[in-house]
């Protein structure tokens, strides 16, 4: 019998709160926030004054006394200010793992989110508003492809039977990056503190979400796209911290999203139950003849096209690296080796019982009611 693999996902949805919800929605955020300032002030200073280290346990058992000396932290949920507190933990933990820096205090003007209880449901208003709909998972289809990524084109596509899709690098970060300069440049001559500078800077922050939005959203169709057309996908492991080293192309790298488009990728993968093989990271896919297996080492980044020395084949160099990837990928799938999943659905916390509602200022319906899109 096969063994069925387990995968944490969630669903993210844009809500549409009413003027009372929105105020409590608020008093939640600001006593999450609270809560978390408290208990980061709290440690810093038990740990300079008496060198008590951060023990998750014992600020946890603090909330009882502190809701007793703040009446407001009653009028949210119990499990919210809980998590707040293994929010600092894990703070704390990357801290000592080295993962991040020390935890600095959170601020209001940042926004926040907080922690729901699992019961918690969401009441049907009519046909249009308040309806939730999860994918129906579709029956394995048979079909294998490569991706090779890009800069000049997104990535290039090859599968079993000789097709071949490029897909167009959308780059809205540099269509976007003349307005941003722009606004930004009115931000700087703004007097900081201001009521102008507070707005403008919101303006900009507003640029910067729809690109990333944008982003987001092309890499979310695309990868659901892949997952759905394909029963096995053959990637290759780019390090990408170190190709951001270089200052010619760091820009445009960091705006394709190739690691967030990869971590989307194996995600879903593990929903619909696709097999994901990651070719190894020093394999020369660009270099070698796919016709022959003769390794071009005097190709160069700036090489788009090149000429087999040995076949007289013509190669695209994108095409080329696709195919070869294909080849590297069946290989492995035949002999048994398959199905490498670098992430979780949910990123690297298996706290299941606990759902986590980013909040957003918004208008209100029609009907003035808490809705789904």
């Amino acid at each position: 019998m096969r063994n069925k693999r387990q995968a944490n996902y969630s669903y993210k949805f844009r809500l549409y709160p009413t003027n009372e919800q929105k105020l409590f929605l608020k008093k939640a955020v600001g006593c999450v926030r609270f809560v978390y300032n408290y208990m980061l002030a709290k440690a810093k200073e038990c740990y300079k004054e008496s060198g008590i280290k951060w023990n998750v346990h014992d600020y946890k058992k603090q909330l009882p006394t502190l809701k007793k000396e703040y009446p407001f932290l009653a009028e949210v949920y119990s499990q919210s200010l809980q998590e707040a507190v293994f929010n600092l933990d894990r703070a704390f933990k990357n801290f000592f793992k080295k993962k991040s820096d020390f935890p600095v205090f959170k601020k209001k003007k940042n926004g926040g989110s907080f922690y729901l209880p699992q019961g918690f449901k969401i009441e049907r208003i009519d046909k249009k508003w308040g309806l939730l709909y999860l994918p129906k998972l579709k029956k394995p289809i048979d079909k294998i492809c490569a991706i090779d990524f890009g800069v000049k084109d997104f990535a290039v596509m090859v599968d079993e039977d000789g097709n071949i899709e490029k897909i167009n690098n959308p780059k809205h970060l540099q269509k976007a990056e003349k307005r941003l300069v722009r606004e930004q440049r009115k931000l700087s001559r703004k007097q900081k503190g201001s009521k102008n500078f507070e707005k403008q800077r919101l303006k900009v922050a507003k640029y910067h979400e729809k690109v990333a939005n944008q982003r987001e959203d092309f890499l979310h169709k695309l990868s659901k796209r892949v997952v759905s057309e394909n029963q096995a996908i053959i990637l290759e492991d780019l390090h990408v911290k170190g190709l951001l080293k270089n200052k010619h192309l760091s820009k445009s790298i960091s705006d394709v999203g190739w690691s967030k488009f990869v971590r989307y990728l194996t995600y879903k993968a593990q929903w619909y139950d696709r097999k994901t093989v990651f070719a190894n990271r020093f394999y020369p896919s660009s270099k070698l003849c796919n016709v022959c297996g003769y390794k071009n080492d005097f190709l160069t980044l700036s090489d788009r096209e090149w000429i087999c020395p040995e076949c007289k084949s013509e190669h695209d160099r994108d095409i080329n690296a696709s195919i070869n990837l294909l080849k590297y990928g069946v290989t492995h799938l035949k002999s048994g080796r398959t199905g490498t999943v670098r992430t979780q659905a949910c990123g690297d916390s298996s706290d299941g019982g606990m759902v986590e509602i980013p909040v957003y200022e918004s208008s209100t319906n029609e009907a003035g009611s808490l809705s789904i899109y």
